[in-house]
């Protein structure tokens, strides 16, 4: 079973996209974030299953209101865990691997408008001849990782929102001697500048840069 497993926070102004919001107010990002959730849901191929791991952890009834009718198909809610990024992915990891019946789990954020359903589908098939598979994002990090099992090492020390995580996370791969698969390099949307870079007219839109 493929399970897409999508690290989310609630859509509340002021705490999403933040960085955008300083550029074009918090209510603009909060839609431009709504939107880029929205566009990453529509990619996921039918077959896959979906699961929602959000923060903070009231945010339930909230994040079901709004995401379930995005997924026909079925879609589970998890509260994240405590702690850094890296005890929240490895949380989500071991469960979806020992508990719930994944054979092949990616790792999604919602920033990244250029993740298409070719790009995940070509993500899937490579987990058939590699140990994971890892999107690239411009900024150091990376847009989706792949596995096929439960590897949580390659979420420790890990120096997190910063350009060198996806080094380091390849640097634990490769001392794990894990075949990699590397996806085409894609761009977040953090800030303006992105958001303009990118020129998606559902964004600007969502924006109030200008009508789609």
């Amino acid at each position: 079973m493929t399970t897409a497993c999508l690290f989310l926070k609630a859509p509340r102004a002021g705490t999403v996209k933040t960085r955008l919001a300083r550029d074009i107010g918090a209510d603009r990002a909060l839609a431009v974030y709504r939107a880029l959730v929205e566009r990453q849901a529509a990619a996921l191929p039918p077959a896959w299953s979906v699961v929602v791991s959000f923060a903070p952890h009231d945010a339930l009834e909230e994040m079901e209101s709004w995401l379930r009718p995005r997924f026909p198909q079925g879609v589970r809610f998890e509260p994240q865990c405590d702690g850094d990024l890296g005890d929240r992915l490895a949380s989500a990891v071991q469960r979806e691997f020992l508990q719930c019946g994944a054979t092949r789990l990616f790792l999604l954020g919602g920033d990244c408008p250029q993740i298409t359903a070719d790009y995940l589908h070509k993500a899937e098939a490579s987990l058939e001849t590699h140990d994971m598979a890892v999107g690239p994002a411009q900024d150091g990090g990376y847009v989706l990782l792949g596995l096929r099992s439960p590897l949580t090492a390659l979420f420790e020390n890990i120096t997190w929102s910063t350009p060198v995580v996806l080094a380091q996370t390849l640097a634990v791969a490769k001392h794990l001697s894990l075949s990699i698969a590397t996806l085409p390099t894609l761009e977040d949307v953090d800030n303006l500048e992105s958001l303009e870079r990118q020129n998606h007219a559902f964004l600007t839109h969502a924006a109030g840069l200008r009508k789609a």
